[in-house]
């Protein structure tokens, strides 16, 4: 009888879950700009690398970075950093991390709270529509 059953469900065609993904763009293609090997692709979907976002700041005058904790214990990680160009501009941005948003870091995930807050900060100054793949969970 399971056998049988199993037979009928291998030979019946495969349920429609849904429309079907997208598919990705083109990879060897700038976005907003940034050079195409510091762009990953998620669901589709394009995120800027770190590097990319030091790269294309440095390109626009980027004179420092700099980043402390804010708060630090054992389940939560908040940073603050602030981005100077040689023009005068000044962006401040924060970012906070957790053990479970780290897992990919281990015990790293402390110093994930200043790479995001640098990141949004670099992010904002370079007026920049995508997410960093740091940022991401």
């Amino acid at each position: 009888m399971l056998q049988r059953k199993t037979l009928k469900l291998l030979q019946a065609p495969p349920a429609n879950d849904g429309p079907a993904p997208e598919p990705e763009p083109e990879r060897h293609e700038q976005v907003q700009g940034i050079a195409p090997q510091f762009i990953t692709y998620l669901h589709g979907k394009a995120f800027i690398q770190y590097a990319g976002l030091l790269q294309a700041a440095r390109a626009q005058g980027l004179q420092s970075l700099d980043a402390t904790w804010t708060f630090n214990d054992e389940g939560l990680s908040l940073a603050h950093a602030v981005a100077t160009f040689t023009d005068g501009r000044r962006h401040s941005e924060c970012g906070d991390s957790t053990p479970s948003s780290g897992k990919r870091v281990g015990d790293a995930w402390r110093r994930l709270a200043l790479t995001r807050a640098k990141a949004r900060a670099l992010r904002d100054a370079l007026a920049l529509g995508i997410c960093s793949i740091e940022e991401m969970g």
